[in-house]
């Protein structure tokens, strides 16, 4: 079988080398050239497989040119990535220190160029105009971790101090200032705070937010631990900036909520105002429970509610209005637990294994009348995607939700993956994540083409990416989805537009932490 084209080392070969080459890759990006999807619509679900095949999943709209290996191995290999631009430089980064560099100027055919070592564990890199930001965790990962500035040729530009492990950086689109969410993660023996540290890219000022101010009020539905301070239980996971450069929303994954970030005060960056991504309601979904029910077996659960908790968030600005993607993918600590293993209010036939008696819920949301019993089970992760928007555009202090996926990804992988169902990223079989997060979409991108806005979404478990047209954010429209287990764990992901692509023709780049692959897309639409 034909394969996709792997980085090569080097550029050096004889006539007769490029002639053939050039004739193999022909034939490969033609087999790899549009095909509709898969429809498996009509069929049944199917018994699970223990070794399913990795068969790809076609698609209309994305086209892989091309796979970069991770030069770093285990889990962790290909986690996040940035794209230069200017020098046509792509930059992946590996749990192990290290960020792999690769020439872009030809999609099809990028090369490894060279490797930045930190010394240090890397957890995000972002990039603009040729200033690389590595957001590196110190040894003890308690400790005030720190932002790595570098050229794209790899030489050190000096580095800053921020809050305890830097989970994500991003610079504003105007370059003017780097962000860090600190996630100030506990470790067996210190809890440090969460933060977000904002650094003035000239003058390498740096600022940081602590959450104190939530320690004596915060709004309702932020979700904190019993017993503990909000400033020291909620980590910081994400963050997205506005267009103009003036706003950021920062989501608190396990607390299920967000903050906005006023950027352009006078007196230097400020928390604007908090609140609560809310909850899903099941009742007239569909959704599958369980991992014991004997294949693909979805419905409505008024009894269960999803908790968003996003991972990935990005801005886009659509007619004049900024619009906030989140990929909802949930997340839990040690206070999950099965439903059968809890005092519910439930009747007995619903806390069987086929129903929702395995399904992994909060042992502490859902108590409703506080009998100690819990009424309502509280799920991590809401399967879907959602778009927001601020309450008030002049203001921009608030979020309120236009849309949500609703049960789209489990409809539609059900459909046309039956065989990876809520499938781990170990392939063994379908359905076996159907108790805890499902398909868990995880990596987002927005981009526009051609006067149209498009969304990708990467599922980290069940793999793949969906591709929804969202140039009306209220009303969006399911376009594709394509799903190569080849490459497992999408991550994180760059939309590179026609006018910014070293081809001029518009790309979606996408990093797999578990294959340690990060696979290059055509995008045609």
């Amino acid at each position: 079988m034909l394969q996709l084209p792997q980085v090569l080392g080097t550029r050096t070969l004889s006539g007769f080398g490029v002639l053939f080459l050039a004739v193999v890759l022909a034939l490969v990006l033609m087999a790899c050239g549009p095909v509709e999807a898969q429809n498996e619509t009509q069929r049944p679900p199917q018994p699970a497989l223990k070794k399913p095949a990795a068969t790809p999943v076609q698609s209309s709209i994305l086209t892989a040119l091309a796979v970069c290996r991770a030069s770093a191995s285990g889990l962790g290999a290909a986690e996040t990535l940035c794209f230069d631009p200017p020098s046509k430089a792509l930059f992946v980064s590996n749990a192990d220190g290290s960020v792999d560099v690769f020439d872009l100027s030809d999609p099809a055919r990028p090369l490894r160029t060279g490797k930045i070592e930190t010394g240090l564990t890397v957890n995000s890199v972002a990039i603009h105009q040729g200033l690389l930001a590595v957001a590196c965790e110190a040894p003890v990962s308690t400790a005030a971790g720190s932002i790595r500035f570098y050229d794209t040729a790899g030489t050190p530009r000096g580095d800053v101090t921020v809050g305890p492990m830097p989970d994500m950086v991003c610079f504003t689109p105007d370059g003017k200032k780097v962000l860090t969410a600190n996630e100030g993660e506990a470790s067996d023996s210190e809890d440090p705070p969460g933060s977000v540290s904002v650094v003035d890219v000239a003058t390498r000022q740096v600022t940081t937010l602590g959450l104190e101010s939530l320690d004596a009020f915060r709004p309702p539905g932020i979700r904190v631990f019993p017993g503990r301070q909000a400033s020291r239980d909620m980590e910081p996971e994400y963050i997205a900036v506005t267009a103009d450069s003036a706003r950021a929303v920062v989501c608190f994954q396990e607390a299920n909520a967000w903050g906005v970030i006023n950027l352009a005060g006078a007196s230097g960056p400020s928390w604007l105002s908090f609140g609560s991504f809310g909850l899903k309601s099941w009742a007239t979904a569909m959704i599958d429970t369980s991992d014991k029910d004997g294949g693909i077996v979805r419905k409505p659960s008024p009894e269960v509610v999803g908790m968003p908790m996003p991972d990935t968030i990005a801005f886009r600005r659509i007619g004049g209005v900024d619009y906030l993607f989140t990929a909802n993918e949930g997340d839990a600590r040690e206070e999950l637990q099965r439903v059968k293993k809890l005092r519910t209010s439930l009747p007995e036939s619903r806390l069987a294994d086929a129903w929702h008696g395995r399904l992994k819920v909060s042992s502490f949301d859902g108590d409703q009348d506080g009998d100690g019993r819990i009424d309502v089970l509280h799920s991590y992760g809401a399967r879907s995607f959602s778009i927001w928007k601020f309450i008030n555009p002049a203001a921009r202090s608030g979020l309120v939700q236009v849309f949500d996926s609703g049960d789209d990804f489990e409809r539609i992988t059900a459909e046309r993956v039956p065989r990876f169902f809520n499938a781990d990223t170990d392939g063994a079989e379908s359905d076996q994540r159907s108790d805890d997060k499902g398909p868990e979409p995880e990596a987002l991108a927005v981009g526009e083409i051609d006067g149209r806005t498009l969304a990708f979404i990467g599922l980290e478990r069940t793999g793949g990416i969906m591709v929804y047209d969202v140039s009306q954010p209220a009303t969006p429209r399911f376009l594709d989805y394509t799903n190569d287990r080849n490459h497992l764990a999408p991550e994180t992901m760059k939309f590179i537009p026609g006018s910014t692509s070293p081809d001029g023709k518009p790309l979606l780049v996408v990093a797999h932490e578990v294959s340690g692959t990060t696979v290059i897309y055509r995008v045609r639409y």
